[in-house]
C-alpha cells in the first residue's frame, strides 16, 4: 500500500480573461549591505505569476485575484524567503525583502565510484516518487539534478536541493522551478511527503498542433485531479461526476458490506462561518470514483475538519493523505494554481 501526503492543490486561469486587478510590488535588498539585488525571482507560489527585480531591486506582480497568496523570493546564493499575503479586490500591496546570503561549504570532496552509484540509486527513487508514476513522468526531465543532495538512513530517503530544481515537462508544456523545502520517502511505510514552492513558466510551443495538445492534456489532467474534485464539491452543478463511498479501512482486501456505505456531498461539506469558506469533514476514508474514467482514489483527512476557500484550496498544511490514482500524480501532473477555475465561476 502506498500512502502519499497531499501538500499542494494544483490548478490555473488566464487572468486577463477574469479581469483581476490586485497587485504586489516592492524592493529586494541585500540584508548585509542594503544594496538592491538585480534579477531576483519574485513569484506567487505554485502559479505562473511572477516577476524579476530590475536594476533598482524593484519588482511588481499585477493582475492578481483576491484571496490568500504565498509570495516567494528566490535567488541563487541567498536564503529563500516567503510571506503570506491576503489581497482584497483592487488591492495594492507594497512588500519589501532583505535577503541573507548563504555560504556553502566548499571543502574539496572526493567522489568515488561507490558514492556515485549510491547517489544514482537514491536519484532513481527520488524521481519515481517526486515526478509520479503516470505516463507523463516519462516525459519530464530534471535539468539540474546535480543540485540534489540525499540522505538515506533506516529506509528513509530525504532530499534537498541547494538551488531550485528545474523540471522540463514536455507532456504539459511547463518549465517548473521547484524550491524543495522538504522531501521524505519512507520505504517501510510506503509513504512519501514533500513541501515545495513552485514557479510555473509556460514553454513556447513549436507549433499550433503542439499548443493544442498541451491544452488538451492540461484539461484532462485537471479533470482527473483532487483539485477538480474539491472544486466540484463546492461549486457542483446538477451532475453526478463522482461516486462517494465512506470506508472504515483501506481496502487491501475486499471490504465487507458493513465496512462501507455510500454518501453524498451535502453530508461531508458545509458552509463555514465566513464568506467563501467551506468546511470538509468525514470519518475514516473517502473513496472517490471519477465516473468518466472509473479512476478510484482514496482521501483521508489529517485534521478533524479541513477549511477550504471558494477555489477549493485547503487552508491547513498537510491537510490530506491520498491513495489510489491521485497518489500516482506527482510533479509530472502538476498544474499551476487556479487552472480552469473559471469553469466553476460561471
Amino acid at each position: 500500500m502506498k500512502v502519499y501526503i497531499a501538500l499542494i492543490i494544483i490548478i490555473f486561469l488566464p487572468l486577463a480573461a477574469r479581469g483581476f486587478s490586485s497587485s504586489i510590488s516592492g524592493y529586494v535588498l541585500n540584508r548585509a549591505t542594503g544594496e538592491p539585488l538585480v534579477g531576483v525571482n519574485v513569484y506567487i507560489s505554485n502559479t505562473t505569476w511572477g516577476s524579476s527585480t530590475d536594476k533598482n531591486g524593484h519588482y511588481e506582480i499585477s493582475a492578481l485575484p483576491p484571496g490568500n497568496h504565498e509570495l516567494v523570493v528566490s535567488m541563487i546564493g541567498y536564503k529563500i524567503e516567503s510571506r503570506a499575503v491576503f489581497l482584497k479586490k483592487n488591492d495594492r500591496k507594497r512588500i519589501n525583502f532583505r535577503l541573507t546570503e548563504v555560504v556553502y561549504e566548499s571543502a574539496p570532496i572526493v567522489v568515488v565510484a561507490a558514492d556515485r552509484a549510491e547517489w544514482y540509486r537514491n536519484y532513481d527513487i527520488f524521481k519515481e516518487k517526486f515526478l509520479g508514476e503516470t505516463e507523463y513522468a516519462r516525459q519530464c526531465r530534471i535539468k539540474n539534478e546535480q543540485v540534489l543532495r540525499f540522505s538515506n538512513k533506516d529506509v528513509r530517503l530525504s532530499a534537498r536541493a541547494v538551488e531550485p530544481l528545474i523540471i522540463i515537462n514536455k507532456a504539459l508544456g511547463y518549465e517548473i522551478h521547484s524550491s524543495i523545502m522538504s522531501f521524505m520517502w519512507n520505504a517501510a511505510a510506503g509513504r512519501v511527503s514533500w513541501m515545495v514552492k513552485n514557479r510555473f513558466i509556460e514553454m513556447k510551443p513549436e507549433s499550433e498542433q503542439q499548443h493544442g495538445q498541451w491544452l488538451k492534456k492540461r484539461l484532462e489532467t485537471h479533470e482527473q485531479s483532487m483539485s477538480h474534485f474539491l472544486q466540484w464539491l463546492i461549486h457542483r452543478k446538477k451532475d453526478d461526476a463522482y461516486e462517494l463511498v465512506l470506508c472504515k479501512r483501506f481496502p487491501v482486501t475486499p471490504l465487507k458490506m458493513h465496512e462501507y456505505f455510500f454518501t453524498v456531498p451535502d453530508s461531508i461539506i458545509k458552509m463555514g462561518e465566513f464568506p467563501d469558506e467551506y468546511i470538509l469533514h468525514f470519518d475514516n476514508i473517502l473513496r472517490v470514483t471519477f465516473k468518466k474514467t472509473n479512476q478510484i482514489s482514496y482521501l483521508k483527512t489529517n485534521q478533524e475538519q479541513i477549511t477550504l476557500d471558494a477555489f477549493g484550496f485547503p487552508q491547513e498544511v498537510y491537510a490530506f493523505e491520498v491513495y489510489g490514482y491521485w497518489a500516482k500524480m506527482g510533479m509530472a501532473n502538476a498544474l499551476p494554481l487556479y487552472f480552469n477555475i473559471d469553469k466553476w465561476l460561471k
